[in-house]
């Protein structure tokens, strides 16, 4: 009887020992390379996430940036719009003469320059169009009151056409109320420097 369970016991320290080394070894040999690639793996997601993430915040920076870059081209685009074509030149300046008169102030001199003073070539992108855009300008002398001066350029400044004025000189006459205004008026036009491809 003491043999067989010396046996037993024998058998069981056996099978504790080898559960203990099958245990070791798989611990040792598997589960320390799948901890290992797991937390590698773990490290490679955080890292993942983490470029996605900023992937994400880029693309929304960018929408945010295309989003303003289309407004503003269209304010842009609607001003370019508002430029009249060289080819209006006459008309425009007989409007901006006729404004003038209108307004029932004398004109002393009147002296369109016949060379625009400065060009600009702009190319829109969404027509493939390129336009030089040419400032002109009107030296002009008129005799009225200040207040009438200032209803005057108002009615330049919300004007359909882009109207500016500069070089403001008032020469006082002793105390009368009228007095002489020299300005520079500056009108623009655009002309299409595109070819434009003729039908046959």
């Amino acid at each position: 009887m003491n043999k067989l369970l010396k046996n037993q016991f024998n058998l069981l320290a056996i099978i504790l020992i080898v559960s203990v080394a099958v245990s070791a070894g798989w611990y040792i040999l598997l589960y320390g390379k799948y901890k290992s690639t797991n937390e590698k793996l773990s490290s490679q997601l955080k890292s993942q996430l983490s470029k996605s993430n900023k992937a994400t915040d880029i693309l929304s920076q960018l929408d945010n940036v295309k989003s303003k870059w289309v407004s503003s081209n269209d304010r842009f685009e609607l001003l370019i719009s508002k430029i009249p074509d060289i080819s209006e030149r006459k008309r425009i300046n007989n409007v901006i003469f006729g404004i003038i008169k209108n307004s029932e102030i004398p004109v002393t001199v009147w002296n369109p320059s016949g060379f625009a003073i400065d060009e600009k070539i702009i190319f829109i992108p969404d027509t493939e169009e390129e336009l030089k855009i040419s400032k002109f300008p009107i030296d002009i002398e008129i005799i009225c009151t200040f207040q009438d001066f200032g209803v005057l350029l108002e009615k330049f400044r919300s004007h359909e056409d882009r109207l500016a004025v500069s070089n403001l000189n008032i020469i006082e006459k002793g105390w009368t109320e009228r007095q002489t205004v020299k300005f520079v008026l500056y009108s623009y036009f655009q002309t299409s420097m595109t070819l434009k491809a003729v039908d046959k």
